[in-house]
Order: C-alpha cells, then sequence, then structure tokens
C-alpha cells in the first residue's frame, strides 16, 4: 500500500530466527511529539517564552499544532477505512504513528500510520474479532469485553489521542 497517509513498506528479510522489515524513514512518533509538546507549551515553561512572543499566545499555538496533527491523522485513518472491505487498523496509539519532519507548503502528509502488525480488512461474520490485539489503554470497550467490534474501535481510540493530544483531562 503506497500512500501518503501511511508508512511505506521498503523491504522484508530474515536473519535466524527474526524477521526483519524495512520501511521509510519517519523522524518522530507522535507519543515523542505530544510529549515535546507538553514540556515545551506547558504553563511552567510559559515564562521563557515571554521573552520572545506574548505568552497570552501559547495556548493558541498550542492548539493549532494540535488541531494540524489531529486533522493529519482523521485524513490517514480516513485512508484506512476507505477500503473496501475497510482496514482496521487495531492498535492506534501515539507510538504507532509517525511524523515526518517536512518544509511547510511541500503539500506532504506530516503524519503517518504505521505499525500493521493487527491491522485487518474487517468482514462482518457476525462473531467476535480476536480480544488481545492492541494496547488496552487505547481500546474500546468493545474489543477488552470480547464483543463484536469494527472499525468504530479504532475511532474510539482515535478519540483517546485527541484528548493526549489536545492535553485534555480524561477524567473530567
Amino acid at each position: 500500500m503506497k500512500s501518503d497517509f501511511v508508512v511505506e513498506f521498503r523491504s522484508a528479510w530474515i536473519e535466524g530466527q527474526r524477521l526483519y522489515i524495512q520501511t521509510e524513514f519517519c523522524d518522530y512518533t507522535l507519543k515523542e511529539i505530544i510529549e515535546a509538546k507538553n514540556k515545551h507549551f506547558s504553563a511552567s515553561n510559559a515564562a521563557s517564552f515571554g521573552q520572545t512572543i506574548d505568552i497570552t499566545l501559547i495556548p493558541l499555538i498550542d492548539y493549532f499544532i494540535a488541531y494540524e496533527l489531529f486533522e493529519e491523522l482523521t485524513e490517514s485513518l480516513n485512508y484506512l477505512h476507505s477500503f473496501k472491505p475497510p482496514i482496521m487498523h487495531r492498535d492506534l496509539k501515539p507510538a504507532n504513528i509517525l511524523v515526518l519532519h517536512t518544509i511547510a507548503g511541500s503539500g506532504r502528509q506530516f503524519i503517518k500510520i504505521g505499525d500493521f502488525g493487527y491491522a485487518k480488512p474487517y468482514v462482518y461474520l457476525g462473531q467476535s474479532n480476536t480480544v488481545d490485539k492492541g494496547t488496552v489503554k487505547y481500546m474500546a470497550r468493545e474489543v477488552c469485553r470480547g464483543k463484536h467490534y469494527d472499525t468504530k474501535a479504532d475511532v474510539y481510540s482515535l478519540g483517546l489521542i485527541c484528548i493526549e493530544l489536545f492535553g485534555l483531562d480524561e477524567f473530567q
């Protein structure tokens, strides 16, 4: 699958008992970006920005960074779900979302979805899909409970990523 929305597969090989998969290089994971954003745009660091920009702009800048990343992430997930049958990622989390460092105005995506180890086409067979796939923190309830699930489980994971990306507290 060659697309701006997913990490490009380059090659694979086996050496001994290990499988190696080579993909296109991406500079960061979304997890690293969220951690850096939270560190540099936190209220405690706002004073250090005050020397160069109006500190009241910090929340606005933080919001626009999160918005741009989230918009591209939703486009990437929509790409997977637009296949016939749709592709369920089943392990969508910040560590599996990769970020390219590109020049503004290049027209390229910053965000690419990676790690398709648990991905599969969605075909309704009236039975539950495998329960033990994915990361519990980002799993929809129906997945955790072994119930039937579909691409909406990826959308649930996307919502949890959104909460992290925008620095919201999911328990408020």
